[in-house]
């Protein structure tokens, strides 16, 4: 009998931690999941303003929403981002999801951070090349010395596709951010807090986005 109770203790708790292994893409169901923010892009109300403001800089180009699309063109010099005020307890294991199709020249790129402070670009960030490479890294300004960018980690998505949309999930579990691609794990990367409440997108030079969605849940 005890060895039969020692039996179905472990069986137990083999399949919680199964269940809950951040490394398996669908190790978290979506009924279990709570969602923090989510944007389809299908209201033209929603408004991402310019850094830190809510006021769109049209010096830069505007993006639109274009069929339920986020859609902008940087033609300009720099990166360029649009930001909202997205509070998220960074303390909590949580996951950001994106949809997004990226076109341009060269080493054309989209943006996303999280985390972000202020204008000093400290931030999380999150950079997904037109070819399916991708790097995450962080920037503190902060901090004496601060390094902008942090360590930066870089992957290639084998499942990429240059001809739709690619979706990508950073999943914060404990003290790593796990990395997939359209459901298929990449990479892992160091945990590093901000305290920041500005969720930004943002493409960088001769790159045009299209974002279909944008989803943040914290995980069970």
């Amino acid at each position: 009998m005890r060895y039969a109770l020692l039996l179905i203790t472990l069986t137990v708790f083999h399949v919680c931690t199964a269940q809950y292994n951040p490394k398996e893409y669908k190790a978290y169901p979506d009924d279990k999941k709570e969602i923090v923010f989510f944007d389809d892009f299908n209201d033209s109300t929603s408004v991402w303003g310019d850094t830190m403001t809510a006021i769109k800089e049209t010096t830069w180009g505007d993006y639109d929403f274009i069929d339920g699309k986020f859609v902008y063109t940087n033609n300009n010099s720099g990166e360029k981002g649009f930001c909202k005020n997205v509070s998220i307890d960074y303390k909590r294991n949580f996951e950001i999801t994106i949809s997004i199709n990226v076109t341009g020249k060269d080493r054309a790129a989209a943006i996303f951070s999280w985390g972000r402070v202020d204008e000093l670009l400290t931030s999380n960030y999150f950079i997904m090349v037109k070819d399916g490479k991708i790097e995450i890294f962080n920037c503190n300004k902060h901090e004496a010395n601060g390094q902008c960018p942090g360590k930066v980690k870089k992957a290639y998505s084998p499942t990429f596709s240059d001809s739709t949309y690619n979706t990508y999930t950073i999943r914060k579990f404990e003290s790593e951010y796990y990395i997939f691609s359209n459901g298929v794990f990449l990479t892992k990367a160091p945990y590093y807090q901000l305290t920041g409440e500005y969720i930004c997108i943002g493409a960088g030079v001769n790159t045009t986005i299209k974002v279909d969605y944008l989803k943040i849940y914290y995980l069970p």
